[in-house]
């Protein structure tokens, strides 16, 4: 058994598992895929960004069909980071655990992302007080157990990223979290819901901040979470994101006679419409992988929940959009801001935002505690 399985698991400051980050995993694999991380204190090891040999960032180490990787993430990430890797060690033994344990799914988990929460904070507090680029003190790490080549720069791209801001963030959008996203009262919340939503693109890979800056558009989707679909498990659902939806841009045709209902244990999803429609599993898949980030994995409260087509407030999403521009302005050189998106508000690719026409709704639960119609 290789040694790094001797050392005792310590929770990260924000970890999720998914299935989209490999399925399959052995953890005998991940565990000796790890135990090249050299060993050091934040005094001992200079980690070069961009770098090459052991002391570079990103690193990565791959052992029969499992890659541990550490990279940094972050808008403006610095040029050479102080790594204690000793640190390091327990967090990622707390992935494989949790991540690829018995079901062997991949998945991540930061260190230091109150770097960029707190400026963030400081933003939110007093917009006015601060302008220009991101500093390079923002700069957060990643480290990922995943099949090689997977998930790439998670602390940049993906979705959870957003949720993992939010709930290390201002106190006002923390009180909110796991409540409720987009059919809620608070533009905080809101604006932040949105990043996430933006960033679960089935299209290109968008980053959170270029996320939080899409214009809002008229029309969008909400995701609410309700006990009363009960507590499906977070491995089994990204069991069922992995395997169970079909090719990207397959269709199927969904009418209100013949709702389609996808099952992996103890997670169900289905898929009802009001009119006899027909949508790609590449649509199902956003809205799903939001769904399962707002409810499953970064609420803490483990319930399912609901997408459906309906707005918040005009006021609420005026609140938000300010609240989304001052930040990008106050961390972002005048001349390089630009909303992202085109002028009208819409996308030009499938996200978390967009991704169900309006008679089409999708409910995550727990067998036996919801009924299709």
């Amino acid at each position: 058994m290789p040694r790094f399985y001797s050392i005792r698991p310590s929770s990260p400051d924000f970890s999720t598992c998914s299935g989209l980050f490999g399925h399959g995993l052995t953890a005998n694999d991940c565990y000796a895929a790890a135990t090249t991380l050299p060993r050091g204190t934040v005094q001992q090891n200079t980690y070069t960004v961009g770098g090459t040999g052991d002391f570079a960032i990103p690193w990565s180490n791959q052992v029969g069909g499992c890659e541990v990787a550490i990279e940094i993430a972050g808008p403006s990430p610095a040029s050479s980071i102080n790594l204690p890797t000793n640190n390091l060690r327990p967090y990622i033994n707390w992935v494989i655990n949790q991540c690829v344990g018995d079901d062997g799914v991949g998945g991540f988990g930061t260190w230091g992302i109150e770097h960029t929460t707190d400026y963030i904070n400081l933003v939110q507090d007093n917009p006015g007080a601060h302008r220009g680029r991101w500093p390079t003190s923002t700069s957060f790490i990643t480290f990922s157990v995943r099949s090689p080549g997977r998930q790439k720069q998670p602390g940049n791209y993906d979705p959870t990223i957003a949720w993992a801001i939010l709930q290390t963030s201002n106190a006002r959008a923390k009180a909110n979290a796991g409540r409720f996203v987009g059919l809620n009262e608070d533009p905080w919340f809101y604006a932040y819901s949105r990043m996430l939503a933006n960033t679960n693109s089935g299209g290109p890979r968008t980053t959170w901040w270029n996320a939080m800056m899409e214009p809002i558009g008229r029309d969008e989707m909400s995701y609410a979470c309700d006990a009363k679909l009960g507590t499906p498990s977070e491995v089994d659902c990204a069991k069922l994101e992995y395997s169970e939806l079909g090719p990207s841009t397959d269709a199927i045709m969904l009418s209100p006679e013949t709702p389609k209902v996808v099952t992996s244990s103890s997670c169900s999803v289905a898929i009802e419409s009001s009119t006899s429609i027909s949508i790609t599993w590449g649509q199902i898949a956003a809205a799903l992988g939001t769904l399962v980030s707002v409810c499953m994995t970064l609420g803490a409260i483990g319930v399912g929940g609901t997408a459906v087509w309906e707005q918040a407030s005009v006021q609420i999403q005026a609140e938000a959009q300010a609240l989304a521009q001052a930040l990008a302005q106050a961390m972002f050189p005048p001349d390089t801001f630009t909303l992202a998106g085109r002028s009208d508000g819409s996308r030009s690719e499938i996200s978390g935002l967009n991704a169900l026409p309006p008679s089409v709704n999708v409910t995550l639960y727990q067998g036996g505690h919801f009924t299709p119609r």
